[in-house]
């Protein structure tokens, strides 16, 4: 036949060999068979790549599956590549004449931003590439010209241009790196053109090679040594203002154009500047570095301070590589020289908690960390900045804790072998160590606790973590020295939010009060010491006693025996003379305070006249202090104050004592007369003179959370007790989460039901992935926490199918191990091993501690996670081994917590013993970090989800996800579908942000008695109506969407996929949750920022309606839609209580209107004492959306818009009728 490159391109497109030297084999063939000469061969290779690379194929169908479009872009790059060398190799001359400048004008792209522009650069970068070699770059470059006309015109209008596409903006930069006489010599394609493309440039490409390549384009002036030296900082100069223009918020290009609508969108700002910038500082030199502050601090007075914020924190949510952080350094310092120092106390509120992150990393661990210690180390002027981090700091602390312990554990050598395959040696020296490292992160932490003293009980968690990294504090001189090298110039030092705080006249420098010297483990003792001076009266009354008519008091009992043991100081009314010493140098330590120019004072002399208790260096209890004080100097007081008033004001004093010590010995007198005459006859007379009778002390540690509104109480509380990590995308928005059980087939097919009825699945959750048991309560999960591949045969396959939908699968687990494993189960008994090695809670005989949980034969031991080698074992073996690593799994139910007996024996050798008591209630807390840590050792923490049912106080900042626990299938506020929604309002209040419940409920019921010859049978069985509604609410209240099979599933209950019309529903309700997506995003970040829940209590929102105070029957999912479920059975309508929008409620409300969802209708003006009846028929529940929300979710409502319509119709039809 005759040749041709459509004949060529066919028999390419159509060979099945996929390599490159398939390809060439088969072009050899091609040419060897028409016995083409090396000329014609050549220029058929270069005809038929070109026309293959722009799709210019005649009589060749182009493909239209993507691997076949793929396929000829492959073979485009093939032809330029390796075939092309091969034939212009063969015929240089012939090659050189078929690519010159007049033959590829073709393929000169004339805009960059046309559609083939990447692949007609990438074609003629290959071509000439291969060529470099063989022809004098002159000739190479004529051809080349061909570019130019689009290069000039992307340099001339760039600020009115989009960006090209990803594809030809790496094309575009791999052609300019290789041949740098393209690029432009306008100094403003430098400092302008470069530097606004890597504003902008895709965050993937900015971790490539193209990043680089920019950054190496802006600063080649620099590098180039035939330019001058002041040429050069200009040029760098111009391009680091650029940069911080950018930073600042100048436009970045025109608008964006939104293809789907053909609207245009806002201008490309500063809320676009990609990360990818960073490249250009790093690459700048650094002698530059002073020229920045200076140059910041010039125009920061005139700028407006919330621009200056938002660059500030642009940087600091870069990775701090390289020499990144020094930039970011030098721009805060200008802040501080241009006095706005203010700015940075804002930063470091929104910027700490990333940058704390970045210390989990080696890459960009140093950087971070220089940041953090300037930041936090230079706010001296208040604690807040440093105690909202505190979590954090502690989570960091564990970290290097068990870096060192890893470190230790390997040698020398493997531990430089592995650094050189990380990567880790952007410090030299024993710098990069995690022992080395560790020191001086427990010093940062020491210093700063140092310098806001006064927090004792939320400095103990951080305490114990820095213990294994540094066991010794640095000298008080030395942090002083520390502080004062770090502390931030003309700062002002403002106490208002610390609780050293007071008023009143309180002397010291400056009138700013002094520190007290930690004599050690004395905090305790300086905290209350500091409290007590700060009250003005307790303070005045010190100072004003006098001394002298304290020691002339007849009361001069020797200290009491107990009191010279170590027992507390006797709390009598008179004060003895130990008392009046300790008053005496209270009142001598308080007189330094008020009077001192030092810094700091050391209250030793203080010290010695207080019982051996709180002088042997052990730290103590600060009520058990703060008590001892005020009851060994009140009546020192009592008898002393005064001292410097008129002599009829004290003689008055003195009789009012005397006649109230009277009274009392009178009324006592009295009352044990009565006493004896009580008893009887025979009886002893009682020797006390008192009838009051002790009760045994108990101290209670707390905080008072205050704010001005409930959001802000929310938001106060969620900070103590710690936020919740922010949900990923998958959970939040993916669909549903099916709970299935009964092994892969059964599995299988459910999820195959589903997903042909329109459902959209996030996960399966398969809770009985380890097996099951069965006894009395029900078919129960196996607690020996290993995948069981006889029940889940195929485990392998089945996540191949589930990952062509993008389907996960999650677990089940909980800190238990079943005790009575079947013999003839081969796998590992890990009750036996746990206890064999001593990892299990313990009676008072030394043995494991059993349980029985539903059924006296389901009996467990409980994992002692105050064991650390224990909690180690748990995580690593079955947390992060077993589920993570072994079966896949992308979250898992974190099952109890709640069952630690009281009479327990927990704790390891290292440890020593721990007060079961205790941590009774902190053991969830304790769980929660445990799985917290075993995700964060995988590195899946923003991706894996665990869920919990128990938790402490500080339960949330471990937790990824709560849930409500396990409800009766009824509909009751006590323990069913009612008693759910009280619980997602009410922890939500509890720092709970994101909390869901199981779809339907969980616990049933099914059992049969005879009672005096009565068979009496009573049963909970989940009916199609209840998980319909269940279905409904969950929809818009859950954080994720997810059902459970209940604890007994049979053919009374009804499931998701019993029938084709709880399919339907459901699959309908799955596509509402999944609806929104933006809004729950927006939610999301929400909670994870300010604590505030995503389903929450109306009250949070109109805090001014007391209608809404004890109100339970309805939600709101945010600030922006309301929800009254139906919770009573066979109701068709609902009564909604909706509060009256005031006009100031919020940005962008407008008017006084609510949305009734799915039929979009305004209820303006319906109200009759703000109450609305609904109707609310099965598949339309009762919402109502905020005026407005299509203006701030716009994905959402048009997503929610289309679904309420189909909804609609389908109710209409009856579609959701349950079976009788």
């Amino acid at each position: 036949r005759k040749p041709g490159p459509d004949r060529l391109a066919a028999l390419l497109l159509n060979h099945r060999g996929y390599a490159a030297k398939q390809k060439r084999a088969a072009f050899r063939a091609f040419v060897a068979g028409l016995d083409l000469a090396p000329p014609q061969a050549a220029a058929l290779a270069v005809e038929t790549a070109i026309r293959l690379h722009l799709g210019q194929l005649k009589g060749v169908e182009r493909p239209s599956e993507r691997k076949r479009i793929l396929e000829v872009e492959q073979l485009g790059n093939f032809f330029g590549g390796l075939l092309l060398k091969a034939a212009c190799k063969a015929a240089p001359q012939h090659c050189l004449s078929l690519l010159a400048p007049g033959k590829l004008r073709v393929l000169a792209p004339a805009k960059l931003q046309q559609r083939d522009a990447g692949r007609m650069l990438t074609l003629l970068h290959s071509v000439y590439k291969t060529m470099r070699d063989a022809y004098p770059l002159s000739a190479l470059l004529t051809g080349l010209e061909v570019v130019r006309p689009a290069l000039d015109a992307f340099v001339n209008d760039n600020h009115k241009q989009e960006m090209p596409s990803l594809t030809t903006q790496t094309a575009l930069l791999l052609l300019l790196d290789d041949f740098r006489l393209l690029v432009p010599a306008r100094r403003e394609f430098r400092t302008y053109v470069l530097v606004r493309w890597l504003a902008l440039l895709n965050p993937a490409l900015g971790r490539g090679r193209s990043g680089k390549i920019i950054a190496s384009l802006i600063t080649s002036k620099w590098n180039d040594p035939t330019t001058s030296a002041q040429e050069a900082e200009a040029e760098c100069r111009a391009a680091l203002r650029t940069a911080f223009a950018f930073l600042c918020g100048a436009p970045l290009g025109p608008p964006r154009t939104d293809k789907a609508k053909g609207k245009k969108g806002k201008n490309n700002a500063g809320s676009d500047v990609s990360p990818s910038l960073a490249l250009l500082f790093d690459s700048m030199p650094r002698t530059l570095l002073p020229d920045v502050a200076t140059f910041v601090a010039q125009v920061a007075p005139t700028m407006d301070d919330r621009v200056l914020e938002e660059a500030g924190g642009r940087m600091l949510l870069w990775e701090m590589t390289g020499s990144v952080h020094l930039w970011t350094k030098a721009l805060l310092e200008g802040y501080l020289q241009g006095n706005k120092s203010e700015i940075l106390v804002e930063l470091i509120a929104r910027s700490c908690q990333p940058l704390l992150r970045q210390l989990f990393k080696w890459k960009t661990r140093r950087g971070a960390f220089f940041l953090v210690r300037f930041l936090l180390l230079g706010c001296q002027h208040t604690s807040r900045t440093f105690r909202d981090n505190l979590g954090l700091l502690k989570e960091v602390a564990i970290a290097l804790a068990l870096e060192k312990k890893k470190e230790e554990e390997e040698g020398a050598k493997q531990k430089e072998k592995e650094k050189k395959e990380l990567g880790r040696n952007e410090e030299k020296g024993d710098s990069s160590s995690a022992e080395a490292f560790g020191k001086e992160f427990a010093e940062m932490c020491y210093c700063l606790m140092y310098q806001h003293a006064g927090y004792p009980v939320e400095y103990f968690p951080l305490l114990e973590a820095l213990r294994a990294l540094a066991k010794q504090q640095p000298p008080d001189k030395e942090k002083m020295a520390i502080l004062q090298g770090y502390r931030w110039e003309g700062q002002k030092v403002d106490r208002s939010d610390d609780v050293l705080a007071g008023g009143g006249d309180t002397g010291g420098r400056d009138g700013k009060p002094l520190g007290l010297q930690n004599l050690g483990n004395t905090c305790y003792m300086n905290s209350v010491l500091q409290a007590l001076y700060l009250s003005d009266a307790f303070r005045n009354g010190v100072l004003s006693w006098d001394a002298r008519r304290g020691n002339t008091n007849n009361h001069t009992h020797a200290r009491s025996k107990q009191d010279t043991d170590g027992a507390a100081a006797s709390s009598s009314s008179a004060p003895n003379s130990a008392n009046l010493e300790t008053l005496g140098k209270l009142q001598e330590l308080f007189a330094f305070l008020r009077m001192s120019q030092r810094p700091a004072i050391a209250p030793r002399t203080f010290m010695q006249t207080l019982p051996r208790i709180f002088r042997d260096g052990s730290q103590q209890d600060a009520t058990e202090f703060y008590k001892y004080v005020l009851d060994s100097t009140a009546a020192g007081l009592l008898l002393g104050a005064g001292a410097g008033a008129d002599a009829d004001r004290k003689e008055q004093k003195e009789m009012e004592i005397e006649a109230q010590k009277e009274e009392e010995k009178e009324r006592e007198d009295t009352e044990q007369k009565g006493m004896e005459e009580e008893k009887e006859p025979g009886q002893k007379p009682s020797s006390s003179s008192s009838s009051s009778a002790a009760l045994p002390g108990f101290a209670f540690e707390g905080a008072v959370v205050a704010g001005s509104s409930f959001k802000e109480l929310v938001s106060h509380y969620t900070g103590y007790s710690g936020r919740m990590p922010r949900l990923p995308k998958w959970a939040a928005c993916g669909g549903a989460v099916l709970g299935l059980e009964g092994g892969t087939a059964n599995v299988t097919k459910v999820y195959r039901e589903m997903v042909a009825a329109g459902t959209p699945v996030a996960a399966l959750w398969l809770q009985d992935w380890s097996g099951f048991v069965k006894d009395s309560f029900g078919t129960r999960v196996l607690w020996n926490w290993e995948l069981d591949r006889t029940l889940y045969a195929g485990w392998d396959a089945m996540l191949e199918e589930l990952r062509t939908t993008d389907t996960r699968v999650m677990t089940y687990v909980n800190p238990y191990l079943f005790a009575r494993m079947n013999s003839t189960d081969k796998r590992r008994n890990y009750f036996k091993e746990a206890a064999e090695r001593g990892f299990l809670v313990r009676n008072s005989s030394g043995l494991p501690y059993l349980q029985h949980c539903g059924a006296e034969t389901f009996t467990f031991g409980t994992i002692d996670l105050y064991n650390p080698e224990a909690a180690d074992w748990y995580a690593s073996e079955i947390l992060e081994k077993n589920m993570i690593v072994g079966s896949n799994t992308s979250g898992w139910m974190a099952d109890f917590g709640e069952y630690l007996p009281f009479d327990a024996v927990i704790g390891g050798e290292e440890s020593g013993p721990v007060d079961p008591q205790y941590v009774h209630n902190k053991f969830p807390e304790d769980w929660a970090e445990l799985n917290h840590r075993a995700v964060k050792a995988q590195q899946r923490d923003g991706d894996i989800v665990y869920f919990h049912r128990s938790a402490s106080t500080r339960s949330p900042q471990y937790a990824a996800l709560f849930w409500a626990g396990d409800q009766l299938v009824t509909w009751d506020a006590h323990d069913g579908l009612h008693s759910a929604l009280i619980a997602i309002l009410t922890g939500g209040l509890s720092g709970m942000s994101m909390m869901h419940s199981d779809v339907g409920g969980y616990t049933m019921f099914d059992k049969c008695v005879e009672i005096l010859g009565q068979k009496l049978c009573l049963g909970y069985y989940r009916g199609c109506e209840l998980l319909m509604r269940w279905t409904e609410m969950s929809a818009f209240t859950d954080a994720m969407f997810r059902t459970h099979i209940g604890s007994r599933p049979g053919p009374k209950e009804a499931q998701v996929w019993s029938s084709n019309t709880s399919k339907a529903h459901f699959s309908a309700f799955a596509k509402v949750h999944q609806a929104l997506c933006q809004y729950r995003e927006h939610l999301v970040e929400e909670a994870h920022q300010t604590g505030l829940p995503m389903a929450r209590h109306p009250l949070l929102e109109f805090p001014d309606d007391e209608e809404l105070i004890e109100m339970t029957t309805q939600v709101m999912l945010g600030p922006e839609i309301m929800v009254a479920p139906v919770l009573t059975k066979e109701a068709e309508a609902v009564e909604v209580y909706l509060p009256e929008i005031p006009d100031d409620a919020g940005a962008g409300v407008i008017g006084e209107t609510w949305v009734r969802w799915p039929g979009m209708e305004a209820v303006s003006g319906m109200w009759e004492g703000g109450r609305v009846k609904a109707d609310a028929p099965l598949g339309v529940p009762a919402v109502f959306l905020r005026s407005g929300f299509e203006d701030r979710f716009p994905d959402s409502f048009q997503a929610l818009k289309e679904l309420g319509s189909s909804l609609l119709d389908e109710a209409t039809k009856g579609t959701f009728q349950c079976p009788v």
